[in-house]
């Protein structure tokens, strides 16, 4: 994407969506094997796919014969895995898969763009410093009315974006750093 930056670009890719899939399901039997539903020694196998690079182009092409995206990774995975993959999914939806990963994926961008203001209001304060220095002993004692309206449409940007906030509620129920 021509006007994307590459760290959430990276989010969003098919890559990252995949191994965010991958996690779930192995944390998934996990907890699976530590309540003696499945074999640990199945749990254990799972994570040696944890390393793997995912082929999106076969993962698409399993897609395109099953019409069934979680079904087409979970082959693939199964296929780097072998036959001990078979308690993968087991007990889940698609959807329980899906909806976590889009919330991890809205908190990884959240924090990337609560670092970004971080660093718009230091530069802010900054130049706000900067301009303060330059205009004691001048005509303006006040400061920079430029600057304030600036200042003051930036608040009310942030006031508007609050992404803060809406990061905790759609991480809610899902375990999100």
């Amino acid at each position: 994407p021509r006007y994307s930056r590459p760290e959430m670009v990276a989010i969003w890719s098919p890559e990252t969506k995949f191994r965010i899939w991958y996690e779930i399901e192995a944390h998934a039997c996990d907890a699976q094997a530590d309540l003696g539903v499945i074999p640990r020694e199945n749990a254990e196998a799972v994570w040696k796919a944890k390393d793997v690079e995912f082929d999106v182009a076969r993962i698409d092409a399993i897609e395109a014969v099953t019409k069934h995206d979680v079904i087409a990774f979970l082959d693939w995975v199964a296929q780097q895995v072998g036959p001990e993959a078979r308690f993968m999914h087991q007990g889940m939806t698609s959807s329980d898969v899906l909806d976590t990963t889009l919330s991890v994926q809205l908190a990884q961008a959240s924090d990337l763009l609560l670092a970004d203001l971080d660093e718009l209001l230091a530069a802010i304060k900054r130049r706000a410093e900067n301009r303060r220095r330059q205009s004691r002993g001048s005509a303006r004692p006040f400061g920079d009315t430029r600057h304030k309206r600036l200042t003051m449409r930036i608040r009310r940007l942030l006031n508007l974006v609050r992404i803060e906030p809406v990061k905790h509620t759609i991480c809610d129920r899902v375990c999100c750093d």
